[in-house]
């Protein structure tokens, strides 16, 4: 019999418990903060630039000899982008009813919309396959050569004073190219390496993407012409076209497509198989005319703005001029605008 109340008893901490808690708790917690800390160490990563090199730098996995190229031509210009492709092997995950499915490919579908954004065309699985270990994209006026991470001045540039430069972007994922010319830096494409389609999206950033391709735009300055525009007509079906010449010296054909009420390229026709039209031919006066569809004439008519107002300009050949007269249908607001002289790639 107790006097007084009996001294608590201690806890006492078994091994059992200190393994519990080692089970159940630190390892647990360790796992979670080691993914942790890695996400942000890459996503950390995906957004730094090294430094820049002469010659372009492939990733360890990518060998020459074992990818293809494909690339994605528009009807008439030059290749939006070009896809370098190998064999990947399948990967599955057994689910509850012990069938296998493949992994997701969430990359590919950001790729696509990424290249959607950019270029502002349709890109689908055909015209971006699953196989794509490479995707080469350009800026405007360069091409992508038959080798990843290079590319080509489609209208050339000045030997002397100009090369090309390249930077790898994160683990070695993306690789930027630079034409410099006379110390004056210009964006000349982007390559995307793929290993494989089951890569995490958290190596890549688009905003990375549209940061290099957002750069300075180079324009050659090598065998400049003056630009034109020519109303011609087609011999075989006596029908009017558009021709235009850009600054280079390309040359454009275009048909109005009353439907959609616009000008659409077509072609390309041989220089013999149309006509200069009599009476249109006035590229001398290029600079101060522009051509439209004239819904009253239906024909495509030379226009001069004089004053805000739209005037028809036609070459007289009785009296050697040109002859001006005000057009009611011209006039009101234009559905589409003609065709410029240079290409946009994405409107």
């Amino acid at each position: 019999m107790y006097i007084h109340k009996p001294p608590p008893k201690k806890d006492s901490t078994t091994f059992g418990d200190v393994l519990m808690i080692f089970v159940f708790v630190i390892i647990p917690v360790s796992i979670a903060l080691y993914f942790i800390i890695r996400h942000f160490r890459l996503y950390y990563q995906s957004f730094q630039f090294k430094p820049r090199m002469n010659s372009p730098k492939w990733p360890k996995w990518l060998t020459i000899n074992t990818i293809t190229s494909d690339r994605h031509d528009p009807e008439f210009e030059v290749a939006e982008f070009r896809v370098y492709r190998k064999e990947y092997v399948r990967q599955t995950w057994l689910d509850k009813s012990g069938k296998h499915k493949e992994k997701d490919k969430l990359l590919f579908l950001m790729m696509r919309k990424m290249l959607q954004d950019i270029l502002g065309i349709s890109v689908n699985q055909k015209t971006l396959p699953d196989s794509t270990c490479v995707i080469s994209i350009p800026m405007r006026n360069f091409r992508s050569s038959c080798k990843p991470g290079e590319f080509i001045a489609v209208h050339g540039g000045p030997s002397p004073t100009s090369h090309y430069e390249f930077q790898m972007i994160g683990d070695d994922r993306i690789q930027a190219t630079y034409y410099i010319v006379g110390g004056v830096e210009y964006g000349a494409g982007v390559c995307i390496y793929i290993e494989d389609p089951y890569q995490s999206i958290i190596h890549y950033r688009e905003s990375v993407v549209k940061k290099v391709l957002s750069g300075n735009e180079y324009w050659s300055n090598q065998n400049i012409r003056n630009p034109s525009v020519e109303i011609v007509k087609r011999k075989n079906q006596n029908k009017q076209m558009l021709v235009t010449k850009s600054k280079y010296g390309e040359v454009k054909q275009w048909n109005f497509n009353g439907d959609q009420k616009r000008f659409e390229q077509i072609g390309p026709f041989n220089e013999s198989s149309y006509e200069i039209e009599e009476g249109t031919n006035m590229k001398v006066h290029s600079k101060l005319f522009f051509v439209k569809m004239c819904h009253s004439k239906k024909e495509i008519v030379m226009i001069m703005v004089r004053n805000g107002i739209k005037m028809h300009a036609e070459w007289n050949q009785t009296t050697k001029q040109i002859h001006y007269s005000k057009c009611v249908s011209c006039n009101e607001p234009d559905d589409s605008p003609p065709p410029s002289y240079h290409s946009v790639r994405k409107p």
